[in-house]
């Protein structure tokens, strides 16, 4: 799911945000779309250790390789391009 938040006022200014769920029980690769200005950043992953899976915010996470990303089995991952 891809959210765009250059349609309301924020002190974050524009931004997306990309919500992958993985249901399943292997990991899947997902697509990313691309950004016109920036990169992704991963914001959450659940399926990463206590500590490292919600990022503090200045602490995001660059996504390598940029295009794609591995949502693990039964995860949550959320990313934001600013």
């Amino acid at each position: 799911m891809l959210f765009d938040g250059g349609d309301a006022p924020s002190e974050a200014g524009d931004y997306l945000l990309f919500l992958i769920l993985n249901a399943h029980h292997d990991p899947q690769w997902v697509r990313l779309p691309s950004v016109r200005t920036g990169r992704w950043l991963r914001v959450l992953d659940t399926s990463l250790p206590a500590g490292d899976d919600l990022a503090a915010p200045g602490r995001e996470v660059a996504i390598e390789p940029a295009d794609r990303y591995i949502a693990n089995a039964r995860s949550t991952v959320l990313l934001v391009a600013q």
